[in-house]
């Protein structure tokens, strides 16, 4: 199930495009599938990962509000569990053989938000560190991996990776969303309370229904 994530012959050199192509590959075959009589358990099993897959690149492509609807829509399959747990082991050990190719890239990033999944906040946040590495102009492996820190209990290094993150996008409200929430979870309330009024747009999307 895991090695049927991948999508070859994506380009090079990640950032919001790679993403945003990734999805754009996947809709169609979603679209079929969602219409096909086949078996439901092959027809569901199909639709988990395709569904898994959009969840991924939609975040990484900054589509917020599309991948939290993809990742709620996880929450009914019952096989996800499996899943989770086919991609840590059949992706896990791409960690220690790096590599620049697409396929690396979206392996690694696939093995992260499993890992978050699974609520391994110290192993997602190695796996994202990875995918920052290879996506180096993309603000989202960086606010990924800061979540996973603040989720491990990692707040100043967290605090370090969002402020990375604005250093390649000072006006994305997500990333001053974040960051306000370490500094409030810090006790810098000040300094929280200015990052969340930076964050109109992003407490709209996020926090509210």
């Amino acid at each position: 199930m895991a090695m049927a994530l991948q999508i070859p012959g994506l380009p090079p050199g990640g950032g919001h495009a790679f993403w945003q192509q990734m999805a754009r590959r996947t809709e169609p075959e979603l679209s079929r599938l969602s219409g096909t009589s086949a078996s439901a358990s092959n027809r569901d099993q199909r639709l988990l990962v395709l569904k898994y897959r959009m969840a991924v690149a939609c975040a990484l492509a900054g589509e917020i509000r599309r991948s939290k609807d993809f990742t709620e829509q996880l929450g009914s399959f019952p096989q996800r569990d499996l899943l989770a747990r086919g991609i840590a082991a059949y992706y896990g050990p791409w960690l220690e053989q790096p590599s620049h190719s697409p396929a690396q890239l979206s392996g690694l990033a696939f093995l992260a938000f499993s890992l978050y999944y699974q609520a391994k906040y110290s192993a997602a946040a190695q796996a994202f560190a990875a995918v920052a590495q290879l996506d180096p102009a993309n603000e989202w492996p960086l606010n990924y991996q800061a979540i996973s820190l603040y989720q491990a209990g990692d707040l100043d290094t967290a605090v370090q990776m969002l402020k990375a993150s604005l250093g390649l996008n000072p006006g994305n409200d997500y990333t001053h969303l974040l960051l306000g929430q370490a500094y409030l979870k810090q006790g810098h309330v000040l300094q929280g309370l200015a990052e969340m009024a930076r964050a109109s747009k992003a407490v709209k999307e996020w926090l509210l229904p």
